[in-house]
């Protein structure tokens, strides 16, 4: 009597070794997408405890805001980090880059003035703001990385952004404005 031998053929084990490498590679670009995602959300996170500090900060100063100083003085993330105990909150996760301080720019017009009488709206005065710089106040600073500034986007074609009124959020870079790092302008 014959045996019925029951199994997969070969090409039936390379059809389905193919369904899921094609399900795979539609996949892989949206976890990636997801990832960057919670990445963002962690930036923005940063961002809010930095700005709380900040504020924190300037109630102790009879509401004038930390200077941005240059060496040898005490820059301004040095001065914020009693109040937000935690130099992780300074690194953005998707910043890659090597032995660097701090993922996040100080706008350095807001710098020893006194919070009340930082520009006209402070929900959309910027205080801190995702970049590979440590401060930014000058108009070519502000516009897009393609534009020539110095905004990338590190988050989904955006960056994050804290303001003065204490909020943070995800911003495009080609909507950040002068008018929003400089109260003059």
């Amino acid at each position: 009597m014959k045996r019925k031998l029951t199994g997969f053929t070969l090409i039936e084990l390379l059809v389905v070794i193919a369904i899921i490498g094609i399900l795979a590679a539609l996949l892989f670009p949206v976890f990636a997408k997801a990832r960057e995602k919670a990445r963002g959300i962690s930036c923005t996170s940063n961002l809010k405890q930095l700005t709380l500090g900040w504020l924190m900060y300037a109630s102790d100063y009879d509401g004038c805001s930390c200077m941005c100083a240059m060496a040898p003085a005490l820059p301004w993330h040095r001065r914020l980090m009693p109040y937000v105990k935690n130099d992780q909150v300074l690194l953005c996760p998707s910043d890659r880059r090597p032995g660097i301080r701090t993922s996040y720019a100080y706008n350095h017009t807001t710098g020893g003035k006194l919070i009340d009488q930082i520009g006209e709206d402070p929900a959309h005065m910027v205080a801190f703001v995702d970049s590979n710089m440590g401060m930014v106040s000058m108009r070519a600073h502000v516009k897009p990385v393609a534009a020539g500034g110095r905004l990338g986007p590190r988050h989904n074609e955006g960056c994050t952004t804290a303001f003065v009124d204490g909020h943070a959020k995800w911003c495009r870079c080609e909507k950040m404005m002068p008018c929003m790092f400089d109260p003059t302008w």
